[in-house]
């Protein structure tokens, strides 16, 4: 995972880092610093303007000793450095303009940084919230959140809402839901991607070969493509066993439920949204959706 790290978180890691005694976010800082999967966004003159600032402070050394392991352990993604920028904030804010349309890409900040308005802010964790939920994807490639931490269906949609704004316009995103085309209309979890022109590839299950009609296959289609817009693939498999998850996934990132999406509500008490970001098992789904067949 890609992560462009705020001055100001990286002093409170320093300073956390080096206490006896670790609360939650001291925790939180660790894991997100050492995640060895985690490659952090810098250029020269970010790393610089940081250490100019830190000259007469006693964290400097800590500063430049743990730049020097992560550059030995290739944990940094180096970007060119901006030719106008003169100080940390306005680096930082190249920093983010810097990542292209490939890759997940997170900014994480301690405090509200009001130019870097999508950043992660750890003194605004709160669970369920997008702070609490993206800083722990940063720290461990998994987030989980059940019914009980929610307390109305508005928190339900805007954690849906923040996740879904992540992917660039260009990045294809993948849903895999058994009855796609009769869950769709039933909810507003997906609206954040509704009609906004990402190219969405939906994989589903019908029965079998005699069960159903070119014309109901078309039927389902454009029941899907009716919400979510074009560009919109409809894929399908008779196969059960190919279609029985309930997941929607861009860019190595998969947000995966135990119900259906329809079902995700305060009113129902048992389940679970799991947030992941794997490569691997990304991939893997990626392998598995050619098995099915697309209705042109």
């Amino acid at each position: 995972m890609q992560i462009a790290l705020y001055n100001d978180f990286i002093i409170q890691f320093l300073i956390s880092n080096s206490k006896d005694n670790k609360d939650k976010k001291d925790i939180l800082r660790y894991n997100i610093f050492y995640n060895p999967n985690n490659t952090f966004t810098i250029s020269q003159k970010y790393f610089d303007l940081i250490a100019h600032s830190l000259e007469n402070s006693e964290l400097y050394d800590d500063f430049t000793e743990i730049y020097v392991k992560m550059d030995d352990d290739a944990r940094f993604n180096s970007v060119p450095c901006s030719a106008t920028s003169i100080n940390i904030e306005q680096e930082f804010i190249h920093l983010n303009n810097s990542i292209g349309t490939t890759g997940f890409f997170l900014s994480i900040t301690e405090n509200k940084l009001s130019t870097v308005p999508q950043a992660v802010c750890i003194s605004e964790i709160a669970k369920p919230n997008r702070h609490w939920t993206l800083s722990n994807l940063a720290a461990h490639h998994n987030a989980i959140i059940d019914n009980c931490e929610f307390n109305c269906n508005p928190e339900i949609q805007s954690i849906f809402d923040d996740i879904l704004n992540l992917p660039k316009s260009n990045q294809s995103i993948y849903y895999f839901d058994r009855y796609a085309a009769k869950n769709i209309a039933k909810h507003t979890l997906f609206k954040a991607i509704t009609k906004k022109g990402y190219p969405i590839e939906v994989y589903t299950y019908v029965p079998g070969k005699k069960g159903i009609t070119q014309h109901e296959l078309n039927k389902r289609k454009n029941k899907v493509i009716s919400v979510f817009g074009n560009p919109c693939k409809f894929f399908f498999t008779y196969k059960k066993k190919l279609s029985h998850e309930r997941k929607i996934m861009f860019n190595n990132l998969i947000i995966r439920v135990d119900v259906d999406f329809s079902e995700i509500k305060k009113a129902n008490k048992t389940w679970e949204i799991t947030i992941q970001y794997s490569p691997e098992k990304f991939k893997e789904s990626v392998k598995k959706a050619k098995k099915f067949k697309e209705i042109v």
